[in-house]
């Protein structure tokens, strides 16, 4: 099996052009060993993700449809040894992705204002640039078993950032 490289890489298309490139050569300038499989995310104003293997210059699967406003920050990585995409949106929508399956992994996180930034860190915590803020989440051993508790996990990240504002 090759070894894997992730690369994060913003790619933001005006309206008037395509949503995704329609290739990414330029990308593949870098001189990586045929044996690493390098990938990279791209968001678009359409509100799509898409995962591209820049060693061969394709889009791995289908585009990934979740979110509904335009996507500006991507990032790949791994996660309890699967490849996951964190997409961040224009509406303050964060999505966690499984790239086996091209499904979210739960529901949309939330935040007040604007994604302009999300990374992905090796010892799997998300950290999302939001307005003029930055949050870093540490990932849980249990999702919410109910919306309730997701709504009050939201209501708690919002009156953190809110306080760090004041």
């Amino acid at each position: 099996m090759p070894a894997s490289l992730t690369v994060d890489v913003r790619c933001h298309s005006s309206k008037a052009g395509p949503a995704h490139p329609p290739a990414l050569d330029p990308l593949r300038g870098g001189g990586y060993p045929a044996s690493e499989v390098v990938h990279a995310g791209t968001g678009s104003w359409d509100g799509t993700v898409r995962v591209w293997d820049l060693t061969a210059g394709r889009p791995v699967g289908a585009p990934l449809i979740s979110h509904t406003d335009e996507v500006r920050a991507v990032a790949t990585g791994v996660a309890d040894g699967r490849p996951i995409a964190a997409s961040g949106s224009r509406n303050g929508t964060v999505r966690v992705w499984d790239l086996t399956t091209g499904r979210p992994t739960g529901h949309p996180l939330v935040f007040p204002a604007p994604v302009h930034a999300v990374k992905l860190t090796p010892d799997g915590r998300l950290l999302v640039g939001f307005g003029w803020e930055v949050a870093v989440l540490t990932p849980v051993t249990q999702p919410p078993q109910r919306d309730d508790d997701l709504n009050a996990m939201h209501r708690r990240i919002h009156r953190r950032t809110a306080g760090a504002r004041a």
